[in-house]
């Protein structure tokens, strides 16, 4: 079987950006955006 490698084995984040729109949540709607920022560990 082939290892395939995996973003967490090759990325180390170092900070998150979350952000959410409740504005529509009387319609149990939701949307938002994740920003994640890190480095690769150069494999």
């Amino acid at each position: 079987m082939t290892k395939v490698p995996r973003l967490l084995d090759t990325f180390t984040p170092n900070h998150y950006n979350l952000t959410l729109d409740l504005t529509r949540a009387e319609e149990k709607e939701f949307s938002g955006t994740v920003i994640i920022s890190g480095e690769s560990t150069g494999e």
